[in-house]
């Protein structure tokens, strides 16, 4: 009677266990499901041309939000010849972490550019707001120039430096 007893017992507690597989109450994950959250912020965008402030081409490109360095976007317009613009963000963890995210395409007096093409610009534009050396502009498109720009926009990016070469350093070639 005993041995029936635990053949019974066996059985039950086999089709119990088969029931909690069949139910995937056993069933391990391979891997965790990673979270993904929303950052939200502005990031300022300066429209970018011979004659953008230099306080624009500082702040272009600054994120502002909860969640960045930047808690508050800086006061618009700068001044009277700004045309920066806060524009809303969102991000997911992924791509701020992960570096996944692409720079976006930017207004600028040549048009639409892409964004490394916009960033290479402004770069430039910065260091030729910035320098205190004395040069011409064939000196410093030497010094800084084409290797950093795409074939397509290096002629009408240099038009646009020797613009603001001209226009910063009122050389005798802007008369």
């Amino acid at each position: 009677m005993i041995k029936l007893l635990i053949a019974v017992v066996a059985i039950a507690l086999a089709y119990w266990i088969y029931r909690l597989k069949k139910q995937h109450f056993f069933v391990r994950h391979k891997s965790p499901e990673p979270v993904i959250t929303t950052l939200e912020g502005a990031e300022v965008r300066a429209f970018l041309d011979w004659d953008t402030p230099t306080e624009c081409l500082r702040d272009d490109g600054l994120r502002c939000g909860e969640q960045f360095r930047a808690k508050q976007p800086p006061d618009l317009p700068h001044s009277e010849r700004c045309q920066c613009e806060a524009v809303k963000l969102f991000y997911t963890s992924a791509e701020v972490f992960q570096g996944t995210s692409t720079p976006t395409s930017r207004k600028s007096g040549l048009g639409e550019l892409p964004g490394e093409v916009a960033l290479a610009l402004r770069l430039l534009l910065l260091e030729l707001h910035d320098s205190s050396i004395k040069e011409s502009f064939m000196e410093f498109w030497e010094r800084l120039g084409a290797e950093r720009i795409p074939e397509e926009w290096q002629e009408p990016m240099r038009q646009l430096l020797s613009q603001t070469h001209d226009g910063l350093h009122h050389t005798p070639e802007s008369t």
